[in-house]
């Protein structure tokens, strides 16, 4: 019985552990965590994903946050702000699903609302990648 037990409790351990995950509230910008390079003057940065694709995965990342990987319908959009004078940006997008439309999908990185990076396609289910090092 003991060890039927502890196996139970070394499962449920296992899985709260692989269970966590970094979660943003999107309706407010992400604060940077600061560090060296940084300015005291942000910059506005918005990734975004949009096209005839009724969903995808979206993994994003930056210098300061990290890896984000999300599952929603489009078009999506997340903002952030940073101080910081140089940052690497990354954008993934895969669509999982398509309407009745012809494909066609788009990933964006725009800097104080001008765009910096894109990428597009109008293949079935093609990946896109959209990466670039903003430098003020």
């Amino acid at each position: 019985m003991r060890v039927v037990a502890r196996n139970v409790v070394t499962v449920l351990l296992c899985v709260c552990v692989v269970s966590c995950t970094k979660i943003y509230n999107q309706e407010s910008p992400l604060a940077p965590s600061g560090g060296a390079g940084d300015t005291g003057t942000g910059a506005r940065i918005e990734y975004r994903v949009a096209g005839s694709a009724v969903a995808a995965t979206i993994r994003y990342s930056n210098s300061d946050d990290g890896l984000t990987q999300v599952n929603t319908g489009l078009p999506w959009s997340v903002t952030f702000t940073t101080t910081r004078s140089t940052m690497y940006l990354s954008l993934d997008a895969q669509p999982v699903s398509f309407g009745s439309a012809p494909p066609f999908m788009s990933a964006q990185i725009f800097v104080n609302g001008l765009l910096l990076r894109e990428a597009s396609s109008t293949t079935f289910f093609a990946p896109l990648t959209v990466s670039a090092t903003y430098r003020r």
